[in-house]
């Protein structure tokens, strides 16, 4: 389990390009990339938001579009740090190592503030053999933030590829105490307590998740699977079938618990 993502955000331009930014938080993706669009009417020369379109279309799944989109930041700005993480993310996506490896070297080398570039770089070294190295560019990146919340949520990720389930809780909660108004982080812990069979916590934690962001389908999917493991039936079916309407997409990757709590709730009856 590897967070993946590429930076987003740059320094606002005008109306345009802030609006794509807050529909990008929504995650309303094509609404994104349309309002990015306008304002590249306005600015065709804007390495920024032809990087942010590329990220729209990571978010989207639609990886061999994104990296035309990065490319051509890059293009338009070869100092740009961020497009080259944004692109050596994707080269590590793609299993390129050969070309990953170089971009998010070149992405530091640009700027020693690119959080994302180290925790792409550390992930390239973990998923090529080398944990040694890719940890520590995680140490690394946070001697110069110790507050970066990406390298915490990343490494955690890969503790618990090695079911190093302590480890990742300490980094996690690492990120709760920086943050607490960020649901990602308390949706994260949940999980690694619902794996650790830890289940009381783990609803709290999601509990927490869910105050913090309601628009969230996947928190609301989980924590159905996490009341059909405690045994809430009714509860299970009734967060999954909330977490469908706003993640219709899920609906499919979890019918098999979907099934099994309906199952129950027929047998008692």
């Amino acid at each position: 389990m590897l967070i993946f993502c590429v930076s987003l955000f740059a320094q606002d331009k005008d109306s345009l390009y802030n609006k794509g930014n807050d529909a990008m938080k929504n995650k309303k993706y094509n609404e994104a990339i349309n309002l990015y669009e306008k304002h590249l009417s306005y600015y065709p020369s804007d390495a920024t938001a032809y990087n942010s379109i590329g990220a729209a279309y990571v978010e989207m799944k639609k990886y061999d579009i994104a990296i035309n989109y990065f490319n051509k930041a890059i293009e338009l700005d070869s100092t740009y740090s961020v497009a080259y993480s944004s692109r050596g993310a994707m080269y590590l996506l793609f299993k390129d190592y050969g070309k990953a490896e170089p971009d998010l070297m070149k992405a530091i080398e640009l700027s020693r503030t690119n959080m994302m570039a180290y925790v792409t770089l550390g992930t390239y070294y973990i998923t090529t053999g080398d944990d040694e190295k890719g940890f520590s560019i995680f140490e690394e990146a946070l001697k110069i933030d110790p507050d970066a919340l990406d390298i915490y949520w990343n490494r955690a990720a890969v503790y618990l590829n090695y079911d190093q389930y302590e480890k990742a809780l300490a980094d996690i909660s690492k990120a709760i105490e920086i943050d607490p108004t960020i649901a990602k982080s308390y949706y994260f812990r949940g999980t690694i307590y619902k794996d650790m069979k830890e289940y009381n916590l783990s609803l709290k934690d999601y509990e927490s998740a869910v105050k913090l962001d309601q628009n969230d389908g996947e928190i609301y999917v989980r924590r159905g699977i996490l009341y059909l493991k405690m045994e809430d039936y009714k509860k299970a079916i009734a967060d999954m079938e909330y977490g469908y309407k706003l993640r219709p997409d899920l609906k499919e990757q979890t019918k098999n618990y979907y099934d099994e709590a309906l199952q129950k709730i027929n047998n008692k009856k």
